[in-house]
């Protein structure tokens, strides 16, 4: 049976733990370029000063930072990454998710490095579990969520 490796979970908003957030926007973009992905518009750091980021880490104390999630809420005078590199695409979207904000809505961005690396590969990225049936990485994602009733 294999070793079981400890993690910790560390949930924070994004202004209350910045060298986090600096190491979460390194591992992402390292994954990206793992896939080949160079040229991301939405991977950005505009998020790290918002107190309507949250961020789950998932920690080792040997190997440090194994992944993590970013959740973004949409706010009044902030646009979400993703909406941002859409709109470019269509228009429209600005429209529909600003419709969408009063009842909630937000971006999720992953950070799962690829499941085949070691820390002591060059690379350095992170597994929890080696094998091919491990997803991969995730760069982004949209959310809406239904306010609650008052």
């Amino acid at each position: 049976m294999e070793a079981m490796l400890k993690l910790t979970l560390k949930a924070f908003r994004a202004p209350e733990e910045p060298e986090l957030c600096q190491e979460f926007v390194r591992q992402h973009r390292k994954v990206l370029e793992d896939f080949g992905i160079s040229n991301v518009t939405t991977n950005n750091e505009h998020w790290l000063d918002d107190p309507n980021a949250i961020i789950i880490v998932a920690l080792n104390e040997e190997f440090g930072m194994m992944g993590g999630i970013r959740l973004q809420l949409a706010t009044e005078g902030r646009v979400l990454p993703m909406e941002e590199a859409i709109a470019k695409l269509d228009p429209q979207v600005k429209q529909a998710l600003e419709e969408l904000r009063p009842h909630g809505n937000g971006e999720v961005c992953s950070l799962w490095p690829p499941g085949n690396t070691h820390p002591a590969q060059p690379g350095g990225h992170r597994h929890l579990r080696s094998g091919r049936g491990r997803p991969h990485g995730v760069p982004g994602g949209a959310l809406h969520q239904e306010a609650p009733e008052p």
